[in-house]
């Protein structure tokens, strides 16, 4: 296995000394590179990716925010921890682009300092990867969740990475592309199947992206849903489909006790609802987390595939899979929540039979 590389760019040879005897006592697996200037610091990152950097802002030679700025033209996104002197502004504006992760006070304790720096490198290992189910269910989960850090995926062969802090989507980074033509590339292959990884890692992104995570999956659904119609009228199909979610959706207008209701695809994905035609009501009422296989990691918990999650307000609900649908339904002040049951499974059975009827 190739050894993790550690980037000291300091301007202390002791602290650099005891730092690499602390932590290789902790891992002897690490490869610690240290350098006292800025020049000899970029040389290093053109031959090397470092795991982790510790950049000195008294660095000599090249300062603090122009390295930040180099490593970000490259395209690169490595963890950076700022050792700080007394007047260093934690607030500028390349800390906030760039998404430093931490600032550690000058002077700092070598050992204390390799011990966070092994409890980070130890934590990013243990990054999740995801594969084989909807990219929307999982923001939908970090924005339910508030979660803080990036999101990591591919837009063709370039990467993507979406950072989030707090639930609230913060900034996307793709190579070579603007900010808003990395959102507009990102939104555009939100349903498109991909391996995805999360690293719940703190970072100090600024918000430069005033778009929520359900925000963005609306869009997202929006235009899935033009092409959707756009290739149902080209080739003719979908007719059969659009009339079962009719009959399915008068049914259950049909039933008094029923508050609101949704119909989804065995996805999640929302077809029909009584709480508005706009997606935001919508995604508002309700948080899809459909056919996402089984737990994925410590740190990210879904759960079975049979868990759809909402936030209807009433104190009775009840999902049921029919056909190739799911019903969400809100059954507010039910009472004879089983007698209920068995009165939609009967209405449900009469609407099959009448559908076989008509084939006949």
């Amino acid at each position: 296995m190739n050894n993790l590389v550690i980037l000291l760019a300091v301007s202390e040879h002791e602290f650099a000394k005891n730092f690499a005897e602390k932590i290789l006592s902790l891992d002897a697996s690490y490869s610690i590179k240290a350098c006292f200037d800025g020049t000899k610091m970029l040389e290093i990152l053109e031959q090397t990716s470092p795991e982790l950097i510790f950049l000195d802002t008294q660095l000599p030679d090249q300062g603090c925010s122009h390295i930040l700025s180099e490593i970000q033209k490259s395209g690169r996104w490595i963890p950076v921890v700022i050792l700080a002197d007394a007047d260093t502004d934690d607030n500028q504006d390349i800390f906030k682009q760039y998404g430093i992760i931490d600032f550690i006070p000058k002077p700092a304790a070598p050992d204390k300092t390799a011990a966070q720096a092994h409890d980070l490198i130890t934590h990013r290992r243990k990054r999740d990867t995801i594969k084989n189910f909807s990219l929307p269910s999982i923001m939908q989960l970090i924005e339910m969740e508030k979660r803080t850090g990036i999101l990591w995926l591919k837009i063709g062969s370039d990467d993507c990475r979406l950072f989030f802090s707090n639930g609230k989507v913060m900034d996307i980074d793709v190579q070579g592309l603007s900010r808003t033509e990395a959102r507009d590339a990102f939104i555009n292959s939100v349903y498109q199947d991909r391996d995805i990884s999360i690293e719940y890692i703190a970072h100090r992104k600024g918000k430069f992206i005033n778009m929520s995570l359900m925000h963005v999956v609306m869009e997202a659904s929006r235009i899935q849903d033009e092409k959707k119609a756009h290739s149902t009228e080209t080739d003719g199909t979908g007719d059969a489909s659009k009339e079962n979610v009719q009959q399915l959706k008068h049914l259950l207008e049909s039933l008094k006790e029923i508050e609101h209701y949704m119909i989804s695809d065995s996805r999640g994905e929302i077809l029909t609802t009584s709480v508005g035609n706009g997606r935001e009501n919508t995604l508002n009422a309700a948080l899809f987390l459909w056919n996402i296989g089984a737990v994925t990691g410590r740190d990210l918990h879904l759960g079975a595939p049979r868990h759809l999650i909402c936030n209807f307000t009433s104190g009775r609900r009840l999902i049921r899979n029919y056909k190739d649908y799911v019903i969400l339904l809100d059954l507010a002040g039910m009472v004879k929540y089983t007698v209920f049951k068995e009165k939609l499974n009967r209405h449900l059975n009469d609407l099959d039979k009448m559908n076989k009827e008509a084939l006949l």
